[in-house]
């Protein structure tokens, strides 16, 4: 027996069909897209990491987490000491003046105009209208006993590869150059609201990148709690922890 169907049906069925095929498009160009945009802040992690060690190679011990004036006061962050080891702008800031200072102000608006530094620190999507939008979504790990240690600099070989270095936050208020890392993130959620530390986790509302001293970036659950990131923030946990074990459960990807 033969089925025959009207022409209605057949024509209902193609529309349904590419109705379908539409939708697969769509999500998979979505997919492609944010696959994209998380391999660029994984690129830029890179850079920034590179960066680091190649400035700790010169001062042969890994490098302050902030610059300091005669007054003992913070002036400036490590992510503007670091930018001559990633791009080759003319001129650099000037780390004898704080960040806000007018000549380095002036730097920064240069840098603008060619998407330097903003492009490797400030992973959230806005429109930059000024100096003020350009905030940093890449946090130091500092404080006692971290690799950024101000009190007791070490050579920089000598840490543990599971020592963790850079963390990625998001809604962040800190000037890619100015004075602010995470020891000052951790301690005010601690002490304050430790229930919205999750929400400050990365910048795509899924997951948040850190990178441990031996270069691995791993891509974690924004459900990570703080207690399994802190495992990995000093020297003397780190020696006695081990990654793969403590994040098993909230590891997305790992990139080498």
């Amino acid at each position: 027996m033969v089925m025959k169907y009207s022409k209605y049906f057949i024509r209902w069925n193609a529309f349904v069909l590419a109705i379908a095929l539409v939708v697969v498009l769509c999500a998979s160009f979505q997919s492609q897209k944010t696959r994209k945009a998380l391999n660029d802040r994984v690129k830029s992690l890179r850079t920034i990491h590179l960066g680091i060690i190649n400035a700790s190679d010169l001062e042969d011990e890994f490098i302050s987490s902030d610059i300091f004036d005669e007054n003992g006061d913070r002036i400036l962050s490590w992510r503007a000491k670091i930018v001559p080891f990633l791009f080759a702008p003319s001129p650099y800031p000037d780390i004898g003046k704080p960040w806000n200072h007018p000549d380095n102000l002036k730097t920064f608006g240069v840098y603008s105009q060619c998407n330097g530094p903003m492009q490797i620190y400030c992973f959230e999507k806005k429109p930059f209208v000024n100096l003020a939008d350009e905030t940093t979504n890449v946090f130091a790990i500092t404080g006692k006993d971290t690799a950024f240690d101000e009190a007791n600099r070490k050579k920089w070989r000598s840490f543990p590869p599971d020592l963790l270095v850079l963390i990625e936050l998001g809604n962040s208020k800190t000037f890619w150059a100015a004075s602010c890392d995470s020891n000052d993130v951790f301690y005010s959620f601690k002490n304050n609201d430790p229930s919205r530390f999750n929400d400050y986790l990365g910048t795509d509302g899924k997951g948040f990148l850190v990178v441990f001293y031996d270069g691995e970036i791993w891509y974690l659950k924004k459900s990570t709690p703080l207690e399994a990131i802190e495992c990995f923030t000093t020297v003397s946990s780190a020696t006695k922890c081990d990654r793969e074990t403590v994040f098993q459960n909230y590891v997305i990807a790992r990139f080498k």
